[in-house]
């Protein structure tokens, strides 16, 4: 899909996933980010952080999901094959950043545990079933480039060896700066993400969440971990919710939340100075395509 590289806000039970590749200039400041501001038990899913000018949000990554079956569909047709557009996932996760920070709201804790609700969790969504079950190899191959079973050899949005996926991601960025896979914002979330974790000012109210969960009898040594305690399928069992409730109490009682989002947003604004050519091409490409998907739709 164009532009999936820069759909999403950040944010998920167990925080950003590791980064495995950085951007061309990720800042390296000696001394911790200045912090401006700290707001008070902020409501996670309202919280918007620097970086998420430069992603696409849900609303949007669907249009452009549309927009790109339709464009395949014709590219595949032009071609002698017949092609279905598949239908898109159903909308389903966090709302924004609502669990980048863990469980911060008392009501899902205290219902949910460590999960979303039964309408927001990915996990019961069903995946539509593929329109294209039965491709040939040889429409397989104008559809991706590929064979089946066959990796990709390149990333780069748009890329001529992709077939039909790589036409309709050219299509919708006509005009529109080269922005290599498109993943320069995930990656400095990713990193502002760790870093923040590693702050001395996140350090401090971790430790005195930490010893709030002790004094209520439990054992956890920053707000990311108890979750990975509660992966079970099923429903949340008491344990989980009491734990979730205990985990938000404390978490509100050190302004948790409020602390380490004012540390991440200053890293990721120090980011951003540092990056700022290749993410001002990120956003012109993202309302390029955009622009395209919306005119399509």
């Amino acid at each position: 899909m164009v532009g999936a590289a820069a759909c999403g806000s950040s944010g998920d039970a167990e925080g950003p996933a590791q980064p495995t590749r950085r951007a061309s200039s990720v800042v390296e400041e000696a001394d911790p980010a200045p912090v401006r501001a700290i707001p008070k038990n902020p409501v996670a899913r309202d919280l918007k952080l620097p970086l998420d000018a430069y992603m696409i949000d849900s609303a949007r990554s669907r249009q452009i999901f549309l927009a790109t079956e339709e464009l395949k569909q014709k590219c595949m047709r032009e071609q002698g094959f017949d092609y279905v557009p598949e239908k898109p996932i159903p909308p389903a996760g966090p709302l924004g950043n609502e669990l980048r920070y863990g469980s911060a709201d008392a009501k899902i804790a205290a219902t949910y545990g460590y999960r979303l609700p039964p309408e927001r969790d990915p996990s019961a969504q069903k995946k539509p079933p593929t329109e294209n079950k039965g491709l040939s190899d040889k429409a397989f191959k104008v559809l991706t480039g590929l064979k089946p079973g066959e990796r990709p050899k390149a990333t780069t949005l748009g890329n001529s060896d992709r077939g039909c996926v790589g036409t309709a991601e050219r299509k919708l960025a006509e005009g529109a700066p080269d922005i290599g896979d498109g993943m320069a914002a995930q990656i400095l979330s990713q990193e502002s993400f760790i870093r923040s974790m590693d702050d001395q000012r996140a350090k401090k109210v971790f430790a005195s969440w930490s010893g709030c969960m002790k004094e209520k009898g439990f054992d956890f040594k920053t707000p990311m971990d108890p979750a990975k305690e509660f992966t079970a399928a099923g429903p949340p069992t008491t344990a989980e919710k009491t734990t979730a409730t205990a985990d938000v109490e404390c978490k509100q009682k050190f302004n948790v939340v409020g602390v380490w989002y004012a540390t991440e947003t200053a890293y990721q604004n120090g980011a951003i100075r540092e990056n700022s050519d290749q993410l001002n091409k990120l956003r012109t490409y993202n309302e390029t395509v955009v622009k395209a998907a919306s005119s399509l739709n």
